[in-house]
């Protein structure tokens, strides 16, 4: 056999395999290939080889493990009577040995008070193909006495789920929200917490899937991963790990915001008037056409720019809605020896960044209607800005507080937040 220089020769052994094997061991021991170098001659004989890293492993059975895919949706908020949506995705692998079947699987739920009743007609559906797997569950429930207060359970059973060896099936979680009207909620804000439990009630024997080895038959035990997990590695204050997908929090209105299409940036002039910032602030269509209210919108900075020295000279910035014509919504005034980046040399940080001296028009805030927009504007006092300085503006993280009408003094935007950077360059 001639191996030429850089290349390799591959040698595929096939034999049948005997019933009595059924642990580790070594079918074929290669200790020693003999060679020598074709044009020198010289021996190139291995030898001495580490016989364990040839054994074969001997499965009786396959095994399979469940965890949160990594496409699953990340924590964020959900209209109350919105309809399929996607609250989780589980990915469940069979190993190489053998194809799995599954005949039951138990998803459960961590909820918060309150959220009772908030979740209907869950079900499965397969991502590759689009189909439902099994039937829907009406709702999530304690389905056992046992069952501990912290979870509720939806069990898919009848299932005929076939997982081939060696690959992985991922399921979505697809869920309706009860209207807030219907529900007969007294308040929002309700969290959702699908997950798979190592054990679903917290004891043993109690696996939430129920599989065999297609070819086996052997039951099998699923290894529940807390790998993409969310939160909570051990339910009950036990060692079990948890599948744990992200939160889902309910709210009768949703807001979203993203930078006007038409925002101002790059190259600026100084002004007393400047323009820094146009966002739209947007209310999803709701099914009890529901108003959200905004009532305060912070701002960010990131700045070279530093006001000039002068005696008892203040600076200002300014938000509008609708267009700059209109009543300003609310103003902070700031000393020129301030920075716009809320630092102060020789003193104590301070900051500009928030609207803080009021609320939006005494309290009674900006409402945005069910499906409707609204567009704000900031102006700043740039008149410090020398040549090459650079201006940064953008809404941070928590940086829009509103109301759906129920709970106050809201800041989730999902994950609109904080818009990206504005700059300007002087």
């Amino acid at each position: 056999i001639k191996v030429s220089s850089g290349a390799q020769y591959v040698v595929d052994v096939f034999a049948d395999l005997k019933a009595s094997l059924t642990t580790a061991t070594s079918l074929f021991d290669i200790n020693t290939v003999t060679a020598s170098g074709r044009l020198t001659g010289s021996t190139a004989t291995a030898d001495s080889q580490n016989l364990s890293l040839q054994n074969q492993y001997i499965a009786a059975s396959g095994n399979l493990m469940v965890q949160v895919d990594s496409d699953t949706a990340v924590a964020n908020n959900y209209l109350m009577g919105a309809a399929d949506q996607d609250i989780a995705k589980f990915k469940i692998t069979a190993s190489s040995t053998e194809a799995v079947s599954i005949t039951q699987l138990v998803l459960s739920s961590r909820i918060s008070t309150g959220a009772t009743g908030t979740v209907s007609n869950i079900r499965l559906v397969d991502t590759a193909t689009g189909s439902q797997v099994g039937s829907a569950v009406p709702s999530f429930g304690d389905n056992s006495t046992t069952a501990t207060s912290t979870y509720t359970h939806a069990i898919f059973s009848g299932l005929s789920l076939t997982i081939p060896k060696g690959t992985s099936r991922v399921l979505a979680v697809r869920v309706d929200f009860t209207t807030y009207e219907n529900g007969g909620f007294a308040i929002t804000g309700q969290t959702v917490s699908p997950l798979i439990l190592a054990s679903y009630y917290g004891q043993s024997g109690n696996s939430p899937i129920t599989a065999t080895g297609a070819s086996s038959g052997t039951a099998l035990t699923a290894l529940i991963s807390n790998d993409g997990s969310s939160w909570g590695s051990a339910p009950h204050g036990g060692s079990n790990r948890t599948a744990a997908a992200p939160t889902s929090t309910l709210y009768r209105a949703k807001l979203s915001i993203a930078w006007a299409g038409d925002a101002p940036a790059g190259s600026a002039s100084p002004s007393t008037a400047q323009t820094v910032a146009k966002f739209v602030v947007s209310n999803a269509s709701n099914s009890g056409a529901y108003a959200a209210t905004v009532n305060r919108i912070n701002l960010n900075f990131s700045t070279t720019v530093s006001a000039a020295a002068g005696v008892d000279s203040t600076r200002a910035l300014t938000i509008y809605k609708d267009s700059l014509s209109t009543t300003a919504l609310a103003t902070t005034n700031f000393a020129v020896s301030q920075k716009l980046d809320g630092s102060r040399a020789g003193s104590a940080a301070e900051t500009i960044t928030g609207i803080t001296n009021a609320n939006f028009n005494s309290n009674n805030g900006v409402d945005i209607a069910s499906g409707a927009s609204k567009t704000f504007y900031a102006t700043l006092d740039t008149t410090d800005s020398a040549s090459t300085k650079s201006l940064s503006v953008r809404v941070p993280s928590s940086g829009v507080v509103w109301t759906d009408g129920v709970t106050a003094s809201l800041t989730s935007m999902g994950t609109d937040l904080p818009l990206s950077f504005k700059t300007f360059t002087y």
